[in-house]
């Protein structure tokens, strides 16, 4: 009984992506994350990521799929500048089925005007019928500015079938929410899906010393932060990935056994932190970045001369 409640923790808190090479580990490897319940993230750019989740699951189980799309995406000649739809499309001709619960993550920025038009109101009405997306995670970055509580109001008035909530860069030494945007997003109960748990990214994360704070490593630490996110909000998943077996029935161990207090959640607000204000896509651009680099502003102007599609058609 306490192993079956300790598993159905495991699958509801953790997602999985990365394995993007269609080899018998990854197969392996994915397809016991699929026997195993957990939600599986991917995106059509992710090499053969989409294939590799076919290979493991052959006889179609139910399966909780993250699909990454892009709105808008700002370079036009960039194959991700096109329908979500098509996008979705693409998915679901390379796995061969539609998944039994299908989420979306909706890259790049999105201004809020979209949710009152009628042609979002009918992407999400079909998006819920015809590949049963009932949840939807706009991805964040600080540049973005967004008005937390005017999405929340169209969170809450747009669709009776669709939820949504936010999702973006977040550890405990990199996150893309300072405490004042993360509590804000809490209060209002807005989910919030950290990307990148275990911050494991040589290229953004910073080195700390947690020994002077904590008596666990790095990922241990990581998933205590996770853990206190879960206690705020029910809603959050964290999504991470690992490259092996044995890696990931050790972080299925660690997560599952893990002996927290109040003392440790309080050293947590005590860690100095990386807060990542740019967006890795270039849709949006602080007045600094177009100071330091004044070749943003050419090729924002580019962008916004040749990305000049109705707003509609990357709904239809």
């Amino acid at each position: 009984m306490i192993e079956n409640k300790t598993h159905s923790i495991f699958q509801k808190y953790i997602s999985f992506g990365g394995l993007t090479q269609l080899n018998d580990t990854s197969i392996s490897l994915r397809n016991k994350q699929i026997e195993d319940g957990v939600k599986i993230h991917t995106c059509n750019d992710y090499e053969n990521s989409i294939e590799v989740i076919k290979e493991a699951n052959p006889d179609k189980k139910e399966t909780t799929i993250i699909l990454k799309v892009y709105y808008n995406y700002p370079n036009s000649r960039n194959r991700r500048y096109r329908s979500i739809i098509s996008q979705i499309d693409e998915f679901i001709e390379r796995l061969s089925f539609v998944p039994s619960n299908l989420i979306l993550q909706m890259c790049c920025y999105f201004p809020v005007e979209i949710f009152k038009k009628d042609f979002f109101s009918a992407f999400l009405e079909r998006v819920n019928r015809e590949y049963g997306v009932k949840k939807i995670y706009f991805e964040y970055y600080p540049v973005y500015d967004y008005k937390f509580d005017e999405f929340k109001y169209f969170f809450n008035e747009i669709s009776e079938n669709i939820s949504f909530g936010f999702t973006g860069y977040y550890n405990l030494y990199n996150r893309v929410l300072d405490k004042r945007s993360y509590n804000e997003i809490n209060s209002l109960d807005i989910p919030f899906i950290p990307i990148g748990i275990l911050g494991k990214n040589k290229k953004r994360d910073i080195e700390f010393d947690t020994q002077k704070l904590f008596p666990k490593d790095q990922i241990d630490v990581n998933l205590i932060f996770l853990l206190l996110q879960i206690t705020k909000n029910e809603d959050v998943f964290g999504i991470t990935k690992t490259s092996s077996y044995s890696n990931y029935q050790d972080l299925k161990h660690r997560f599952t056994s893990l002996e927290i207090n109040e003392d440790i959640y309080n050293y947590l607000d005590l860690v100095n932190y990386n807060f990542i204000k740019r967006d890795q896509y270039g849709g949006k651009y602080e007045l600094s970045d177009y100071l330091k680099n004044p070749r943003n502003i050419l090729s924002k102007s580019k962008n916004l001369l040749l990305n000049n599609k109705s707003k509609r058609l990357f709904f239809e």
